[in-house]
C-alpha cells in the first residue's frame, strides 16, 4: 500500500472507531499528537509529512517514524504518509476497514479462560488477572492490548507470565465502534486506567502484589502506550516488554524512566521484527539490558503456539530481580 493509501486508512479507522462525535471532529495529527510525543516521534512538518525520527547518532533515520496499528491481521503503516491519496487508495483501505471490523475474535478469546478472575474498573469490559504459581507475595506484571481488542482475548496467550508474576490486563480506555478497546488517549488517560487496575488487584490480593517489583507488557497499539505510562512514572516500572509494535525506545528514555531491562518480541513475518532486532542491538551496545526473542514464522496475530513461543521471554522479563531470594 502507498503511504497515501495508509494515512487514508488511518483516517477512515479514526472516523469509524474513536466513539464520541467530538473525537471524531479533530484532525488526525491533533489526535495522535500526545502519543507522538510523549513516546519520542519526530514533529509533523508543516506539509503534514511525518519527520524522521534521529537514530542512535542523531542523524536522521528514514525506517524509524510511523505508527503501528492493527486489527486482527490487518496491519497498516502511516510513515511518511500525507492525507488523502487516490480513489483506488480509499478504496481499498475502505475495504480493509471492513474486513477487519468483522473479523473473528481470536482463537484464544473467551469469557472463562481457567485460572483467571476479574476486576471490575469502571470499562464496559473488566480486567482480567491470573495469580503466580504458587500464589504468594510476587512482582506484577501488566499486559496492554492491541488495537480494538479486549484482555480477555489476548491475556491468555501471556499465561507464561504467572510462572514468576502477577499478570494483570486491563482494558484500554477508548472504546471501538466495532467492538473492544484500545490503549489511545491523554496520558493522563493512560495512566488512570493502569493505576485503578493495580489499585483494585492490590486491594483483592492483599499483601501478595509486589508494587514495587513490576514488569509493562504491550502488544501492537499497546506498546507505545506502555512506554508512555512508563516514561510519565519514572520508578514505578523496572522492565518493559515490547510484542509487534513499532516502539523503539532509547536508552536515555529507558535510563530516565528507571527500565533496567527490555524484551524485544516478534514474529518473524510481522513488519516490526527487523526493527525490533536493531533496537536490541542499539539498547545492547548502550549498556542496557536487552533481548531480542522470536516467536517463530507468524506475522502480526496469536496462533495455537504463541502462548508457548513467548514463554521464554515472560519467564525472562520476569527474573533475577534484585534482592529477591
Amino acid at each position: 500500500m502507498t503511504g497515501s493509501g495508509a494515512y487514508t486508512l488511518l483516517s477512515l479507522w479514526r472516523s469509524v472507531t474513536l466513539r464520541s462525535d467530538q473525537e471524531r471532529s479533530k484532525p488526525w495529527r491533533v489526535v495522535m499528537r500526545p502519543w507522538r510525543q510523549e513516546t519520542g516521534l519526530a514533529p509533523r512538518h508543516r506539509s503534514g509529512r511525518l519527520a524522521a525520527e534521529p537514530d542512535a547518532a542523531g542523524r536522521p533515520d528514514e525506517n524509524r517514524s510511523g505508527v503501528e496499528l492493527h486489527r486482527g491481521a490487518v496491519t497498516a503503516r502511516a510513515d511518511r504518509a500525507k492525507l488523502g491519496g487516490p480513489v483506488r487508495a480509499q478504496l481499498l483501505a475502505l475495504a480493509l476497514l471492513a474486513a477487519s471490523a468483522t473479523a473473528a475474535p481470536p482463537a484464544s478469546s473467551g469469557d472463562t479462560a481457567p485460572g483467571f478472575r476479574t476486576l471490575d474498573v469502571g470499562a464496559k469490559r473488566p480486567a482480567w488477572y491470573h495469580a503466580p504459581k504458587p500464589a504468594e507475595r510476587r512482582p506484577l506484571a501488566v499486559f496492554l492490548h492491541g488495537m480494538c481488542a479486549l484482555p480477555e482475548w489476548e491475556c491468555p496467550v501471556f499465561q507464561g507470565a504467572t510462572s514468576s508474576s502477577w499478570l494483570l490486563c486491563p482494558p484500554g480506555p477508548a472504546a471501538c465502534d466495532g467492538g473492544g478497546a484500545m490503549w489511545v488517549g491523554t496520558g493522563l488517560e493512560l495512566q488512570k486506567r493502569v493505576d485503578k487496575s493495580v489499585s483494585l488487584l492490590s486491594t483483592s490480593e492483599p499483601d501478595k502484589v509486589d508494587l514495587g517489583r513490576r514488569v509493562l507488557i504491550g502488544y501492537s497499539l499497546g506498546a507505545p502506550a506502555a512506554l508512555r505510562v512508563a516514561l510519565a512514572q519514572p520508578g514505578r516500572w523496572q522492565r518493559l516488554m515490547i510484542v509487534n509494535a513499532g516502539t523503539e525506545p532509547s536508552a536515555a528514555q529507558l535510563r530516565k524512566s528507571g527500565i533496567t531491562r527490555v524484551a524485544l518480541v516478534a514474529g518473524e513475518q510481522d513488519t516490526t521484527a527487523g526493527k525490533l532486532k536493531k533496537t536490541q542491538k542499539r539498547l545492547s551496545a548502550s549498556g542496557v539490558e536487552a533481548r531480542y526473542f522470536s516467536m517463530g514464522k507468524v506475522g502480526h496475530y496469536f496462533d495455537a503456539t504463541s502462548a508457548e513461543r513467548l514463554t521464554e521471554a515472560l519467564r525472562w522479563i520476569g527474573a533475577d530481580w534484585p534482592g529477591a531470594d
